[in-house]
């Protein structure tokens, strides 16, 4: 069976374009350093975090570049979870743990998310690292929320849209006519404005654009 492929958004490909630019950048990891009390239970903690990402199967993906050379994205559901735990003491644990956030690659084939459990004599740490192409600021809210049900044991219900689902609606609007009708609009709103250019790799380039502003009054009781 054929494994099914979707396409990046655009936001997804601006991450994507950044990577290959310098593939030793973190400014998209996602870390969160967790301190809980030694009366949360380690195997427990670390069998709630396994059900949140099998619920949310997509924290899964992966990207390949196919023999077109546009890159897709893609998921196995039935790709292990794998959260090591490790015991460790309390001494400096923030700074050593801190330390340890380090670039994603993001043609690897491995996980683009990272969740290591740290048990001292009295707390349990956990450093959990996403990258933002499969996470963002609502994803955190889902996530957290649901971590809290898995340890108390309440069951979760999985996903029945995900960001694959949502590039391809993505993609399949931007070929339709209201698409174009919107893309005219601010083409022609923005004609004759010079956009500001972004730096190259490692900032070695300094080059200003014109920054200007276009705006128009929309009486809201008309919306």
């Amino acid at each position: 069976m054929q494994q099914k492929t979707y396409p990046l958004t655009n936001a997804q490909k601006g991450m994507y374009y950044e990577w290959q630019k310098d593939k030793e950048l973190t400014q998209y990891n996602n870390p969160f350093l967790y301190e809980f009390p030694d009366k949360i239970q380690a195997q427990k903690l670390k069998e709630a975090f396994v059900k949140v990402v099998q619920a949310h199967p997509f924290l899964k993906l992966k990207l390949k570049l196919p023999g077109n050379g546009e890159v897709v994205q893609y998921f196995v559901k039935e790709d292990p979870v794998n959260i090591p735990v490790y015991e460790t003491k309390e001494e400096g644990i923030r700074e050593r743990l801190l330390k340890t956030i380090r670039p994603f690659d993001l043609l690897s084939g491995e996980p683009l998310y990272r969740i290591d459990i740290y048990v001292t004599p009295g707390k349990i740490y956990v450093l959990l690292d996403i990258h933002h192409i499969a996470y963002d600021g609502s994803s955190s809210t889902v996530f957290h929320r649901d971590l809290v049900k898995a340890y108390n044991g309440e069951e979760l219900q999985e996903e029945s849209f995900t960001c694959g689902d949502f590039a391809l609606l993505e993609t399949e609007r931007m070929q339709g006519e209201a698409y174009k009708s919107d893309a005219d609009y601010f083409n022609e709103k923005l004609s004759g404005i010079t956009p500001a250019k972004l730096p190259i790799l490692n900032r070695s380039e300094e080059a200003a654009g014109t920054l200007d502003k276009v705006s128009e009054y929309i009486d809201y009781q008309e919306i």
